[in-house]
């Protein structure tokens, strides 16, 4: 690889300048820090590969990558990723909300079939774009909110609802509650029937 390469205008979470992020004339190119190595930084696929999502140019043009691509959770300590290519799916059934929609739809098709049916694990590298055997389960060692005792034994155990509902009812089914809630709210601001005096 040629040694001309331009500083990008990159940075770190912190402000600071990232100096061993290039460019070279074979695209980004990470210099190691440790033995002076180049690492060529992967980048999204191009054209048809690239994710749907991608390829609206309002996404790229105005918004961050943030905006999808971290999702919320109360707190999450010990990430595990597991790379799995065998069709043991059961295990990974009480972690079938993994933030990832190919991982989603995979577990959600292989577990309604019969165990000698189910076939081997096939995931697109968000990268490359490119399919590859194997599929990446995400597990925890602690997750959110176990240490609320109390509230788990009332509420139960917590759901991802479109797994049960689809997309499409639990939409419908939030807006009805909503709507149910401002009826009352409404109602209550005109007659005080809920107020409690203090």
């Amino acid at each position: 690889m040629k040694k001309a390469w331009l500083v990008l205008e990159a940075s770190n979470f912190k402000g600071g300048w990232l100096v061993n992020v290039v460019k070279g004339e074979s695209g980004i190119v990470l210099i190691s820090k440790l033995d002076g190595s180049s690492h060529l930084v992967p980048v999204l696929a191009k054209g048809k590969k690239q994710p749907v999502s991608h390829r609206i140019p309002e996404h790229i043009e105005k918004m961050e990558c943030h905006s999808c691509h971290a999702a919320w959770t109360a707190q999450d300590y010990g990430l595990h990723l597991v790379l799995q290519e065998s069709r043991g799916y059961a295990q990974w059934a009480h972690l079938r909300s993994q933030n990832d929609p190919q991982i989603q739809s995979l577990l959600k098709k292989e577990l309604q079939a019969p165990p000698e049916d189910r076939s081997p694990p096939q995931t697109r590298d968000w990268l490359t774009g490119r399919q590859s055997p194997g599929a990446g389960f995400a597990g925890r060692t602690y997750r959110g909110w176990e240490g609320f005792k109390t509230l788990t034994a009332l509420m139960g155990h917590r759901v991802f609802l479109p797994d049960f509902l689809t997309y499409k009812w639990t939409l419908i089914l939030l807006i009805a509650f909503l709507l149910v809630y401002y009826l009352l709210a409404t109602w209550n601001e005109e007659t005080d029937k809920f107020t409690v005096e203090i």
